[in-house]
């Protein structure tokens, strides 16, 4: 971190000269430096200043400095990838370094927060949302991590046919008209009477009278699903 260095020499003659030495390879030749340390350490600074008259007067302090190692922030998560409504737990595997973990907070991009070493975050709207992990130590050191997560928005089946009633046999044309973020990947029929199709717009023959149940499950290429289910739609009679 930056520490800014001041100057309280006590000289009997002006001062013109000032040299720091920051113990870390580096100096300076402002009377009130601030210095940057890059690496964590005991750090010794000594301030030498010339007056007018070139005379100098060096002062050392040893281990003035102490620079802490941040914590490492780090999290496991449970999948980045899902359907809404989307479950992401997340559980906190930070180390505290130089000192100990004092606290830490979630923010999950959706208006969540936690304080929780493991929980659990509910996405209900499809998109890109950043899970950031936010660890201070004992000494106020602050050190962050994020890792974003994908929801996708689920489509919505849909089909009719025209031929939902008749006498045996029937042959009716189903026509799916589902819908959603993404287009559709596969089709799973069940026309009611033990008879399936994979097909996008299938056309089944009922042989026997009565009442069939129509089921359609649609997957899209994010591979999210919806059903939905038509009770006792198509309607034949001998």
């Amino acid at each position: 971190g930056e520490i800014r260095f001041a100057d309280l020499s006590v000289p009997d003659q002006p001062l013109t000269d000032w040299l720091w030495d920051f113990g870390d390879g580096n100096t300076s030749t402002d009377q009130n430096p601030p210095h940057i340390y890059a690496n964590p350490g005991f750090y010794n600074v000594s301030l030498t200043v010339t007056n007018i008259y070139g005379c100098t007067n060096t002062l050392t302090r040893n281990n003035l400095i102490e620079i802490f190692t941040p914590p490492t922030a780090q999290f496991n998560i449970s999948d980045s990838l899902g359907c809404v409504p989307f479950p992401v737990t997340v559980t906190n595997t930070s180390v505290g370094n130089s000192n100990a973990i004092a606290s830490f907070q979630w923010t999950f991009g959706n208006g969540d927060t936690s304080v929780s070493n493991t929980t659990t975050a509910t996405y209900l709207a499809g998109g890109a949302y950043d899970i950031v992990l936010e660890v201070i130590d004992t000494e106020g050191c602050v050190t962050t991590t994020q890792k974003t997560i994908n929801a996708f928005d689920r489509p919505t089946a849909g089909f009719f046919t025209n031929d939902v009633q008749g006498c045996v046999p029937l042959t009716a044309s189903f026509s799916q008209t589902s819908s959603g973020p993404a287009p559709m990947s596969t089709f799973t029929w069940d026309f009611g009477d033990g008879n399936t199709s994979t097909q996008s717009n299938p056309t089944h023959t009922y042989q026997d009278s009565g009442l069939f149940t129509v089921q359609l499950i649609v997957t899209d290429f994010n591979g999210c699903a919806d059903t939905l289910v038509r009770p006792d739609y198509i309607k034949l009679t001998e």
